[in-house]
């Protein structure tokens, strides 16, 4: 990715995985696309805002090797994931949840709330041993609800082997969630082909995006969620009572802009920088 398309830091700049360089087209679609519409008067503004979040999606699905309709942006990644800890049932005999010391804290805050509905938190020791499949056995014990599985630890300089966590957790029967907030548009990522039910991410770090545009998809049967489960409040839009779980799981010829109105608020200054980062990976 060009240096000339983003405002230069003072000097080098190695912040990347944080917040990332602001794109200079940033600021101009912002004002076109957002408060453009909204100065104009128009009593339709939703029209322009809701298109600015199926580009987002479009721009994002190649990143994160998704399909554009199973992605559902979120205001963040904890949002996000309260909404899919909520939405799926556990199955009887399935009360643990699995996930890693060295996780993103908010992660471990999220699913820490699973605890009031008597389920076991298993937390297993950070460390370079991650980075084999057989360091993650606890996650693939028959007793286990979920798994959460993060594909970069940028405080441990570790690549997880995704795929195959995936695989073992998911012939175990449990529900997989894989966090690639440090990885996405720095390092491959494939949903499709690592077949997780659930995939988180945000549009801030590499793909230098701004606060706000937390993301998810995912396609878990819908044998496997529960839509009498309450929903945290900001994700319902008026008159829409369907579960997070629900709209990802929507047949596909029911998709479209009827879908669309059931997602949330975006801003939608992150999809050119996502454009650029789709064709700059580090493949690996």
């Amino acid at each position: 990715m060009h240096a000339s398309l983003f405002h230069p830091p003072a000097g080098t700049y190695f912040l990347s995985h944080s917040v990332g360089l602001q794109p200079r087209s940033a600021a101009q679609t912002f004002a076109e696309d957002f408060m453009a519409p909204w100065a104009a008067g128009d009593d339709k503004p939703w029209d322009a805002w809701l298109t600015a979040i199926s580009r987002f999606q479009e721009a994002l699905a190649p990143v994160i090797g998704a399909r554009s309709a199973d992605i559902c942006p979120q205001t963040n990644i904890s949002g996000g994931l309260t909404k899919v800890l909520h939405a799926i049932e556990p199955r009887p005999g399935r009360r643990k949840i699995v996930l890693c010391d060295a996780d993103f804290p908010t992660v471990g805050f999220v699913l820490a709330q699973a605890e009031r509905m008597n389920m076991e938190i298993v937390w297993l020791q950070s460390g370079p041993q991650l980075a084999d499949p057989d360091a993650w056995s606890a996650a693939f014990a028959g007793d286990v609800h979920l798994v959460h599985i993060t594909h970069v630890f940028s405080n441990l300089g570790l690549k997880t082997p995704v795929a195959e966590i995936v695989r073992r957790a998911k012939a175990a029967g449990a529900i997989t969630v894989v966090d690639v907030a440090q990885s996405a548009g720095a390092v491959r990522v494939d949903a499709e082909a690592w077949d997780c039910d659930f995939i988180t991410g945000t549009s801030v770090k590499y793909p230098c995006g701004v606060t706000g545009g937390g993301v998810f998809a995912g396609k878990t049967p819908p044998s496997r969620t529960s839509a009498g489960q309450p929903m945290s409040a900001g994700f319902r839009t008026p008159g829409c009572s369907s579960s997070t779980s629900a709209i990802l799981n929507m047949p596909r010829a029911r998709r479209g802009s009827g879908a669309a109105r059931l997602r949330s608020r975006l801003t939608p200054s992150p999809a050119p920088a996502l454009r650029g980062c789709r064709r700059n990976w580090r493949r690996d």
